[in-house]
């Protein structure tokens, strides 16, 4: 029972686990639906906020003259567009040659316009050098990496996503206008898509960077130079991710789903939008770790020690039962022996006042075969007494016509072993024919023999023969031995007052 309980819980564990498996992945394939659609819609705002800055009056008049005061008119027009955009970290304009000709700071809830020896080259970056390679209109998307100035990384550290488009008149080499989106913000509401889940994820670039992750020591890993990434940490998971073809899937307790919010969009380049970002999710809950029990070298330990425990238990009960069911046994065998003890004795005292309203021998031979035939289920019956040395037939029952009863020599036959012995004798399987019975519709053989001698005080009186088609029952063998010796006793009485008569 044990053992069948065991598997029946771990079964049970497995078709738990798997449905609860099915369910969470159906959760976190609409948690990654709501991050790639946040991300998408947030990113689309931006590069379409990006085109119209491009293409505004401010920045075609600082095209044709990137001077002062034209500068100043259009830091001015930037500052009141990002106003009302707190997404939005940084806004800089960029000459043909990367120097920073115009940078609009976000500074906590103000903006401010950063002095002529505040800006900084970024010919070599890559948010200037492949945006300047782009058709106006097109958009470059940068890495998502932290803020670098002056060749360090801004303390705390600040990740930035830029968005870059080029701007030129003709004959001019390209401008480049260049937002920067505040990371933390971008984070923190994915953040709470996922806890609005109730799940714990992170966020990893295309080279298996960590961009968010619960213990911020292993986010940034490729900047800050720990080097702590998931493709280092899990490369099982981060090559299953890579051969996964774009397409969420599950290994052990991690989800993982890629983020490609801008993946087909017309006109843009750069890493985000043809790698994109992953998004993994944590599978591991109670049903999972109660399952991963099940499958511990200690939870098999204590379920061995459990059957062991149960085996005995259950043997102990089975002992129990065993021995509660023989004490009913022997209890209800005892009440049925009593039972059975009763209707003898009332046979027997039924037969004993019958016996004694016999007239003579003859009628109590007579009345003592009819009463006992019935009761022994006998089908023929004779009743012999000792007369001078011989067995005379005094009484029979059923016996037909020509089966004449005769007289033997208490040494020439069975019924004077059987006096001898003082021990009835019984015999089964006798020849056909050996004894006839008849009635209306035919005759039949009985099979069995029963010879009954009677006595007192080791002197023998005579013996009764029953001709039976079953051996007699345990309640009609009790009945025998109760009732013979009484009738040895009437038949001494009768025998006495024969003699007494004849003299």
């Amino acid at each position: 029972m044990a053992a069948l309980l065991t598997v029946v819980w771990s079964l049970a564990g497995w078709r738990q686990h798997t449905q609860a498996a099915a369910e969470r992945t159906v959760t976190d394939d609409a948690v990654a639906a709501e991050a790639v659609q946040y991300l998408a819609a947030t990113l689309a705002n931006a590069i379409a906020d990006l085109r119209f800055l491009a293409t505004s009056n401010e920045v075609r008049e600082l095209l044709a003259d990137p001077h002062e005061p034209q500068l100043a008119t259009t830091a001015t027009e930037f500052i009141s567009i990002l106003r009302q955009k707190p997404l939005y970290r940084r806004l800089r304009i960029f000459d043909s040659q990367g120097m920073e000709l115009l940078r609009i700071e976000r500074h906590g809830r103000s903006l401010d316009r950063s002095p002529q020896s505040g800006l900084e080259s970024k010919a070599r970056r890559d948010f200037f050098e492949e945006a300047q390679k782009l058709e106006p209109g097109s958009v470059y998307v940068s890495r998502f990496d932290l803020d670098v100035q002056g060749g360090q990384i801004v303390q705390p550290p600040t990740p930035m996503l830029r968005l870059s488009t080029p701007v030129r008149l003709e004959g001019r080499s390209a401008m480049v206008i260049t937002l920067n989106l505040d990371g933390d913000q971008l984070i923190e509401a994915m953040h709470r898509i996922l806890d609005k889940r109730g799940r714990q994820g992170t966020l990893i670039d295309d080279q298996g960077y960590w961009l968010y992750h619960p213990n911020p020591a292993m986010r940034w890993g490729g900047q800050i130079g720990t080097e702590e990434k998931l493709a280092r940490r899990d490369p099982e998971l981060w090559q299953r991710m890579q051969a996964s073809a774009g397409n969420a899937g599950v290994r052990q307790n991690t989800y993982f789903h890629p983020l490609l919010p801008l993946r087909g969009v017309a006109d843009l380049r750069g890493a985000l939008v043809d790698l994109g970002w992953w998004i993994t999710l944590d599978h591991h809950d109670e049903v999972s770790a109660w399952y991963h029990i099940l499958l511990t070298p200690p939870f098999w330990a204590s379920q061995l020690l459990l059957l062991i425990a149960a085996f005995f238990v259950l043997r102990l009960q089975r002992e129990a039962a065993e021995r509660r069911s023989q004490a009913e046994n022997e209890s209800a065998a005892f009440a049925r022996a009593e039972r059975e003890l009763r209707e003898v004795r009332g046979q027997v005292y039924e037969l004993s006042l019958r016996m004694q309203s016999a007239k003579d021998l003859e009628s109590f031979t007579e009345l003592t075969l009819s009463e006992l035939a019935p009761v022994l289920g006998a089908a023929l019956g004779a009743f012999y007494c000792i007369e001078d040395g011989w067995l005379q037939p005094i009484g029979s029952y059923g016996l037909a016509k020509e089966l004449m009863l005769r007289q033997f020599r208490l040494g020439d036959s069975l019924l004077g072993e059987a006096l001898r012995q003082h021990r009835g004798i019984e015999l089964a399987e006798l020849p056909p024919n050996y004894l006839m019975v008849r009635t209306g519709t035919g005759r039949s053989a009985p099979p069995h023999l029963l010879i009954l001698p009677l006595w007192v005080k080791d002197e023998n009186l005579g013996a009764i023969e029953f001709a039976l088609n079953t051996p007699p029952s345990e309640q009609q063998r009790l009945m025998l031995r109760q009732a013979l010796p009484l009738i040895s006793l009437h038949l001494a009485n009768y025998q006495h007052r024969r003699k007494v008569g004849s003299t």
